[in-house]
């Protein structure tokens, strides 16, 4: 798929499986349809480079995330922007939205992550605790729980409901870039630039697996993106 003029930074799938949106730091949003590899909708809004992209559970509505410092949430059906939430001080970096599309969750460099309430478009919680930029979000099925990971080489577990955090791993050496979670909500795996990745159980908190490259070049062989493919024997 070709259309982007800059480095493209996140792509998300609808939950159809028919639509793909991109993020670029050509400060579009560009929606494709999978079968034809067409370009069908180009968002234009953000003054900076979009950091993160995610699609609604019903493929209503996109949200991003910008080094603009802004999350700004679009009409997938017509294209235009419908909220657009400031509050942070730094780049956005991450975004997810709940499953029930009512909430938003951002994750930045200003070292918070911020949850949103996409009815009034105002914070309902502020999770403060890493010490460097977030750059990761994942949230579990129930929307219970947010797991996070930072610059600062750690991966918290949030409670979503009293906005505490409940776990803290530091295990990786450098920052972890990717976090994805089991469907069932029980592992994590995480993605780092200290070149591992790493499984762990959340109900015993330990590690239960780890692959590391071997390469020598480290910028070469940072992991930024790690995904869970569910596979039904």
């Amino acid at each position: 798929l070709r259309g982007h003029t800059d480095e493209v930074n996140s792509v998300a799938v609808s939950t159809d499986g028919k639509k793909i949106v991109s993020g670029s730091s050509d400060e579009t949003i560009r929606l494709w349809d999978m079968v034809t590899g067409k370009e069908t909708l180009l968002l234009r809004g953000h003054t900076d480079s979009v950091t993160s992209v995610v699609v609604s559970r019903d493929g209503k509505k996109i949200v991003s995330g910008s080094f603009d410092q802004t999350i700004r949430v679009w009409d997938l059906g017509t294209g235009k922007e419908t909220l657009k939430l400031r509050g942070h001080a730094e780049s956005v970096n991450a975004v997810v939205i709940s499953g029930d599309g009512k909430k938003v969750i951002s994750g930045s460099s200003d070292q918070t992550i911020r949850v949103w309430n996409l009815g009034t478009g105002k914070v309902t919680l502020k999770l403060k605790g890493h010490t460097g930029p977030v750059f990761t979000l994942v949230m579990s099925g129930d929307g219970k729980r947010l797991v996070s990971g930072s610059h600062d080489a750690t991966i918290r577990v949030w409670d979503l409901g009293t906005g505490k955090e409940k776990l803290q791993i530091c295990a990786h050496t450098l920052s972890v870039a990717s976090v994805v979670m089991s469907g069932d909500g029980k592992r994590i795996v995480s993605g780092s630039w200290d070149k591992t990745i790493r499984v762990w159980d959340l109900e015993t908190h330990k590690e239960t697996g780890s692959v590391k490259s071997n390469a020598t070049n480290a910028a070469d062989c940072k992991v930024e993106h790690v995904v869970l493919q569910r596979v039904i024997g």
